[in-house]
């Protein structure tokens, strides 16, 4: 929700700034269920691509992220 907006315009610029400046490592969801704050991955891997590079955005949403 960070990464595409649903936390508010002020999260997204944060998120905007940490991303640009290579400050994230991994992205995940605390989400619950599908039906209650669903995780909406598929969306914000379609905004990363959109904006960043495919490998930046392989390695945000990949578990491999974590073992560099």
């Amino acid at each position: 929700g960070s990464v595409i907006g649903n936390i508010g315009f002020k999260v997204k610029q944060s998120v905007k700034y940490l991303l640009q400046n290579g400050l994230v490592d991994l992205i995940g969801s605390d989400a619950h269920s599908s039906r209650h704050r669903a995780p909406r991955m598929k969306e914000c891997a379609k905004y990363l691509r959109k904006k960043y590079n495919e490998d930046y955005c392989e390695h945000l949403l990949t578990a491999a992220a974590l073992y560099e």
